[in-house]
Protein backbone atom coordinates (compact mmCIF):
# COMPACT_ATOMS: atom_id res chain seq x y z
CA UNK A 1 0.00 0.00 0.00
CA UNK A 2 2.73 2.76 0.37
CA UNK A 3 4.81 1.94 -2.24
CA UNK A 4 1.21 2.66 -4.65
CA UNK A 5 1.22 5.67 -2.23
CA UNK A 6 4.40 7.16 -3.33
CA UNK A 7 3.50 5.99 -7.15
CA UNK A 8 0.55 7.90 -7.43
CA UNK A 9 2.39 11.14 -6.18
CA UNK A 10 5.61 10.58 -8.48
CA UNK A 11 3.35 10.33 -11.59
CA UNK A 12 1.18 13.56 -9.71
CA UNK A 13 4.21 15.41 -9.29
CA UNK A 14 5.72 14.89 -12.99
CA UNK A 15 2.01 15.48 -14.37
CA UNK A 16 2.39 18.81 -12.64
CA UNK A 17 6.10 19.59 -14.10
CA UNK A 18 5.09 18.65 -17.61
CA UNK A 19 2.10 21.16 -17.32
CA UNK A 20 4.71 24.05 -16.35
CA UNK A 21 6.62 23.07 -18.87
CA UNK A 22 3.89 23.48 -21.54
CA UNK A 23 2.67 26.92 -19.90
CA UNK A 24 6.37 27.97 -20.41
CA UNK A 25 5.89 27.23 -24.31
CA UNK A 26 2.76 28.36 -25.10
CA UNK A 27 4.24 31.68 -23.32
CA UNK A 28 7.35 31.38 -25.24
CA UNK A 29 5.24 31.16 -28.58
CA UNK A 30 2.76 34.16 -27.73
CA UNK A 31 5.98 36.34 -27.26
CA UNK A 32 7.10 35.23 -30.82
CA UNK A 33 3.82 36.30 -32.20
CA UNK A 34 4.13 39.89 -30.48
CA UNK A 35 7.62 40.69 -31.40
CA UNK A 36 6.13 39.89 -35.24
CA UNK A 37 3.25 42.53 -34.54
CA UNK A 38 5.81 44.65 -33.54
CA UNK A 39 7.92 44.56 -36.22
CA UNK A 40 4.72 44.98 -38.66
CA UNK A 41 3.65 48.08 -36.53
CA UNK A 42 7.54 49.37 -36.49
CA UNK A 43 7.53 49.16 -40.70
CA UNK A 44 4.15 50.85 -40.67
CA UNK A 45 5.05 53.60 -38.56
CA UNK A 46 8.36 54.12 -40.85
CA UNK A 47 5.99 55.05 -43.51
CA UNK A 48 4.17 57.58 -41.26
CA UNK A 49 7.11 59.00 -40.10
CA UNK A 50 8.69 59.70 -43.25
CA UNK A 51 5.52 61.71 -43.89
CA UNK A 52 5.71 63.47 -41.09
CA UNK A 53 9.42 64.38 -40.75
CA UNK A 54 8.64 65.78 -45.09
CA UNK A 55 5.12 67.23 -44.66
CA UNK A 56 4.61 68.59 -40.82
CA UNK A 57 7.79 69.91 -39.88
CA UNK A 58 7.87 73.06 -39.04
CA UNK A 59 4.14 72.32 -37.88
CA UNK A 60 2.08 75.19 -39.29
CA UNK A 61 -1.39 74.17 -36.88
CA UNK A 62 -2.16 73.26 -34.06
CA UNK A 63 -3.83 69.81 -35.62
CA UNK A 64 -0.05 69.62 -37.24
CA UNK A 65 1.67 70.02 -33.85
CA UNK A 66 -1.04 67.04 -32.10
CA UNK A 67 -0.48 64.91 -34.77
CA UNK A 68 3.67 65.18 -34.50
CA UNK A 69 3.09 64.86 -30.37
CA UNK A 70 1.25 61.35 -31.47
CA UNK A 71 4.18 60.29 -33.56
CA UNK A 72 6.50 60.89 -31.69
CA UNK A 73 4.68 59.10 -28.74
CA UNK A 74 3.86 55.89 -30.96
CA UNK A 75 7.46 55.72 -31.62
CA UNK A 76 8.15 55.75 -27.83
CA UNK A 77 5.57 53.28 -27.27
CA UNK A 78 6.60 50.76 -29.77
CA UNK A 79 9.90 50.88 -28.43
CA UNK A 80 9.34 50.37 -25.14
CA UNK A 81 6.82 47.45 -26.03
CA UNK A 82 9.59 45.83 -28.27
CA UNK A 83 11.38 45.81 -25.29
CA UNK A 84 9.11 44.58 -22.38
CA UNK A 85 8.28 41.82 -24.87
CA UNK A 86 12.06 40.95 -25.68
CA UNK A 87 12.53 40.42 -22.10
CA UNK A 88 9.82 37.74 -22.13
CA UNK A 89 10.92 36.25 -24.83
CA UNK A 90 14.69 36.03 -23.75
CA UNK A 91 16.03 32.65 -22.93
CA UNK A 92 15.31 31.30 -19.16
CA UNK A 93 15.73 27.78 -18.46
CA UNK A 94 13.45 25.68 -16.60
CA UNK A 95 14.86 23.40 -13.92
CA UNK A 96 14.90 19.51 -14.05
CA UNK A 97 16.53 16.70 -12.19
CA UNK A 98 20.26 15.80 -13.70
CA UNK A 99 20.37 12.65 -15.85
CA UNK A 100 23.27 11.48 -14.43
CA UNK A 101 22.66 11.77 -10.90
CA UNK A 102 19.49 10.14 -11.77
CA UNK A 103 21.16 6.96 -12.91
CA UNK A 104 23.25 6.30 -10.03
CA UNK A 105 20.30 6.94 -7.29
CA UNK A 106 17.86 4.58 -8.92
CA UNK A 107 20.95 2.15 -8.95
CA UNK A 108 21.65 2.41 -5.54
CA UNK A 109 18.36 2.54 -3.82
CA UNK A 110 14.96 1.03 -3.27
CA UNK A 111 11.69 1.36 -5.67
CA UNK A 112 9.68 3.13 -3.20
CA UNK A 113 12.65 5.52 -1.82
CA UNK A 114 12.71 6.56 -5.82
CA UNK A 115 9.27 7.34 -5.79
CA UNK A 116 9.65 9.93 -2.99
CA UNK A 117 12.83 10.94 -3.48
CA UNK A 118 11.62 11.92 -7.22
CA UNK A 119 8.53 13.09 -6.23
CA UNK A 120 10.19 15.87 -4.21
CA UNK A 121 12.57 17.01 -6.62
CA UNK A 122 9.56 17.40 -9.24
CA UNK A 123 7.96 19.09 -6.85
CA UNK A 124 10.87 21.27 -6.08
CA UNK A 125 11.64 21.96 -9.63
CA UNK A 126 8.28 23.01 -10.45
CA UNK A 127 7.93 25.61 -7.27
CA UNK A 128 11.05 27.32 -8.88
CA UNK A 129 9.74 26.79 -12.80
CA UNK A 130 6.68 28.53 -11.71
CA UNK A 131 8.53 31.31 -10.47
CA UNK A 132 10.43 31.62 -13.96
CA UNK A 133 7.55 30.79 -15.95
CA UNK A 134 5.25 34.04 -13.62
CA UNK A 135 8.09 36.49 -14.65
CA UNK A 136 7.80 36.10 -18.56
CA UNK A 137 3.70 35.56 -17.88
CA UNK A 138 4.31 39.16 -15.86
CA UNK A 139 6.14 41.07 -18.74
CA UNK A 140 4.12 39.58 -21.95
CA UNK A 141 0.77 40.82 -19.91
CA UNK A 142 3.01 44.32 -19.94
CA UNK A 143 3.86 43.82 -23.21
CA UNK A 144 0.53 42.81 -24.25
CA UNK A 145 -1.09 46.78 -22.71
CA UNK A 146 1.51 48.34 -24.20
CA UNK A 147 0.50 47.15 -27.82
CA UNK A 148 -3.39 47.89 -26.61
CA UNK A 149 -2.13 51.24 -26.25
CA UNK A 150 0.03 51.60 -28.89
CA UNK A 151 -2.99 50.65 -31.24
CA UNK A 152 -5.13 53.11 -29.72
CA UNK A 153 -2.46 55.69 -30.60
CA UNK A 154 -2.35 54.98 -34.05
CA UNK A 155 -6.18 55.12 -34.52
CA UNK A 156 -6.13 58.31 -33.21
CA UNK A 157 -2.89 59.61 -35.12
CA UNK A 158 -4.49 58.13 -38.12
CA UNK A 159 -7.97 60.00 -37.51
CA UNK A 160 -6.11 63.10 -37.18
CA UNK A 161 -3.88 62.70 -39.79
CA UNK A 162 -6.11 62.21 -42.53
CA UNK A 163 -8.27 64.50 -41.09
CA UNK A 164 -5.42 66.87 -41.83
CA UNK A 165 -5.74 65.79 -45.45
CA UNK A 166 -9.05 66.36 -45.77
CA UNK A 167 -8.90 69.63 -44.46
CA UNK A 168 -6.88 70.50 -47.35
CA UNK A 169 -7.75 71.37 -50.67
CA UNK A 170 -7.36 68.83 -53.43
CA UNK A 171 -4.88 70.25 -55.21
CA UNK A 172 -2.59 71.00 -52.30
CA UNK A 173 -3.26 67.55 -51.42
CA UNK A 174 -1.86 66.14 -54.98
CA UNK A 175 0.84 68.06 -54.61
CA UNK A 176 2.03 66.92 -51.43
CA UNK A 177 1.64 63.08 -52.38
CA UNK A 178 3.62 64.12 -55.88
CA UNK A 179 6.53 65.48 -53.93
CA UNK A 180 6.58 62.90 -50.81
CA UNK A 181 6.51 60.09 -54.07
CA UNK A 182 9.92 62.53 -55.96
CA UNK A 183 11.34 62.96 -52.71
CA UNK A 184 11.41 59.36 -52.15
CA UNK A 185 12.83 58.83 -55.33
CA UNK A 186 15.22 61.02 -55.35
CA UNK A 187 16.15 59.62 -52.08
CA UNK A 188 16.27 55.76 -53.46
CA UNK A 189 18.55 57.05 -56.34
CA UNK A 190 20.98 59.23 -53.96
CA UNK A 191 21.59 55.69 -52.32
CA UNK A 192 22.20 54.08 -54.94
CA UNK A 193 24.93 56.69 -56.30
CA UNK A 194 26.34 56.88 -52.62
CA UNK A 195 26.81 53.17 -52.58
CA UNK A 196 28.19 53.18 -56.17
CA UNK A 197 30.94 55.86 -55.34
CA UNK A 198 31.56 54.26 -52.01
CA UNK A 199 32.01 50.84 -53.90
CA UNK A 200 34.57 52.47 -56.10
CA UNK A 201 36.38 54.19 -53.38
CA UNK A 202 36.63 50.95 -51.91
CA UNK A 203 37.82 49.11 -54.92
CA UNK A 204 40.06 51.66 -56.14
CA UNK A 205 41.84 51.78 -52.81
CA UNK A 206 42.17 48.20 -52.42
CA UNK A 207 44.18 48.50 -55.80
CA UNK A 208 46.40 50.97 -54.21
CA UNK A 209 47.20 48.93 -51.17
CA UNK A 210 48.10 45.99 -53.31
CA UNK A 211 50.12 48.28 -55.70
CA UNK A 212 52.19 49.56 -52.68
CA UNK A 213 52.43 46.50 -50.93
CA UNK A 214 56.13 45.16 -49.74
CA UNK A 215 55.40 41.96 -51.68
CA UNK A 216 55.70 43.83 -54.89
CA UNK A 217 58.06 46.13 -53.75
CA UNK A 218 60.58 43.53 -53.52
CA UNK A 219 63.55 42.52 -56.20
CA UNK A 220 63.13 39.34 -57.89
CA UNK A 221 66.29 37.94 -56.77
CA UNK A 222 64.91 38.39 -53.44
CA UNK A 223 66.64 41.94 -51.84
CA UNK A 224 64.88 44.97 -51.32
CA UNK A 225 64.40 47.54 -54.33
CA UNK A 226 66.45 50.26 -54.47
CA UNK A 227 65.58 53.66 -55.07
CA UNK A 228 66.86 55.36 -58.01
CA UNK A 229 66.53 58.66 -56.52
CA UNK A 230 68.82 58.32 -53.89
CA UNK A 231 72.15 60.31 -53.90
Amino acid sequence: MGIEKYSELYVLSHKLMEAEHGRFNRINQKATTYLSVISLLFGIASVFGQALIKGFIPPKSLLEWIILNLGVLIFISLSATWCIIFRAYKFEGLLTPPLKELVDFYHKNELIDIYFAMSKAYANATNENIKVTNRKALLLDQGHKMIILTACLSMVFAILYFAQLWSLPPAQVSSQLVQQTVSNQNSHKQSDQAHVLTNSILTQSSLSQTTNSPALNQNPAGGNSTNTNSP
